[in-house]
């Protein structure tokens, strides 16, 4: 089977969750994770455990993606 290349492009398509996670790995000097798990509930995961630093993460993204 041949090898796999994983392009670094910007798509509208959905992703699995796994493959995000799995690019993010050795990259990332803080981190928020907020989704749903399998079973619906929300879910919210941080490397900071300042809630300020998480809340500026938080608003930095959102202007970054609007």
């Amino acid at each position: 089977m041949g090898e796999i290349i994983m392009a670094d492009i910007k798509t509208k398509l959905a992703l699995p969750p796994d493959r995000i996670l799995k690019a993010a790995i050795g990259k990332l000097s803080e981190v928020i994770i907020i989704g749903y798990d399998k079973e619906g509930e929300f879910y919210l995961a941080s490397s900071e455990s300042n809630k300020k630093d998480v809340i500026w993460l938080l608003v930095a993204a959102g202007k970054e993606v609007l």
